[in-house]
């Protein structure tokens, strides 16, 4: 048996822009019928200043795995398997986001790089 598949694709639960229903037309239209998800743990970055990195910080943080909650994220996933057969999903994430900074807020050009 032959499937075709999908091996690294985000949802809108964490930094994706569709619903697992909307990537399952998606995916029926062009004829995928596995999707493996990796979706983002988590999506938060913070930066402090030196040397109150601890006390002076901004933060900030998108949708992901770990906002969700995994259990939510997982019976959400079962949920679509459930509600359809034609696309299987199996659930991933990503957990290791690799980011430096470059720059200063003072001279107000500081960057995050990933």
């Amino acid at each position: 048996m032959e499937l075709k598949c999908i091996v690294h694709i985000h949802s809108d639960m964490s930094s994706g822009t569709y619903s697992l229903p909307e990537l399952t037309e998606t995916a029926k239209n062009y004829g995928i019928d596995v999707l493996f998800l990796t979706d983002s743990l988590t999506q938060s970055i913070e930066y402090g200043l030196l040397p109150w990195r601890h006390i002076l910080w901004a933060g900030h943080s998108r949708p992901s795995i770990l906002t969700l909650g995994p259990k939510r994220y997982l019976a959400a996933i079962q949920r679509e398997n459930d509600r359809q057969s034609d696309v299987l999903y199996i659930p991933g994430a990503e957990i290791c986001p690799r980011i430096y900074w470059t720059g200063s807020m003072a001279r107000k050009n500081l960057t995050c790089h990933d």
